[in-house]
């Protein structure tokens, strides 16, 4: 890479960021509890392990994204490139699977969330549950079709803060970890399956690398 063609720093840490804010999701809150069930070494045994399979999928995608035309490396682009016409239209189904689940899984989850009781405040007393799923998909809607350039820099002050957070929180519940009685708990494998697919949530970051390539 020559110098013009460097990133600067801001927009290094920016891609940094990003890739971030595709791990840290629900499966920081999931997480924990399942090893719990599953146990703590056989939980980091599989972290490791989901962890070195995503990162070199992950590099397949970097490679074969800077072999194509830039703003031209979307998946669709590299399905076909790689596995020809069947490849893209499983690509796209796939995607299109994958998209409507997440965004049913956030639109189911916005009134449990903005409707709990933390705040000593009764919102279902004003708006049912069902208007809040409309209102923020709505809301959604304004800033995928306006708002996706400023996404970035967005995402930059919110992963900043929520980093910030988080390492808040593990410094003050450090003095509350037993590493012994973590390694106390028997290994259960009925929840095998549950964890894998979490740990493989949290390291899903390839579905954005065409973009942090451009």
């Amino acid at each position: 890479m020559n110098i013009q063609n460097k990133p600067s720093k801001a927009k290094f840490i920016g891609c940094v960021l990003l890739i971030i804010s595709s791990m840290i999701g629900g499966g920081i809150f999931a997480l924990p509890i399942m090893a719990f069930k599953l146990g703590i070494l056989a939980t980091i045994i599989l972290t490791l392990i989901v962890y070195a399979i995503m990162t070199v999928a992950g590099l397949f995608v970097v490679e074969i994204s800077i072999k194509l035309p830039q703003y031209q490396n979307h998946y669709a682009s590299l399905s076909y490139h790689a596995f020809g016409r069947w490849g893209k239209a499983f690509a796209l189904i796939a995607f299109s699977v994958a998209i409507y689940a997440t965004l049913i899984a956030y639109i189911s989850a916005v009134p449990t969330l903005i409707g709990s009781n933390s705040c000593n405040l009764d919102f279902y007393s004003c708006i049912s549950p069902s208007s809040l799923q409309i209102l923020f998909t709505f809301g959604l809607g304004i800033v995928l079709i306006c708002g996706m350039r400023y996404s970035e820099n967005i995402n930059r002050i919110i992963m900043t803060i929520k980093l910030c957070a988080l390492v808040i929180v593990i410094s003050l519940m450090i003095k509350y970890i037993d590493i012994q009685s973590l390694f106390l708990v028997k290994l259960n494998f009925e929840d095998l399956i549950q964890v894998c697919l979490i740990i493989v949530l949290a390291f899903a970051y390839q579905s954005i690398l065409p973009s942090i390539v451009n």
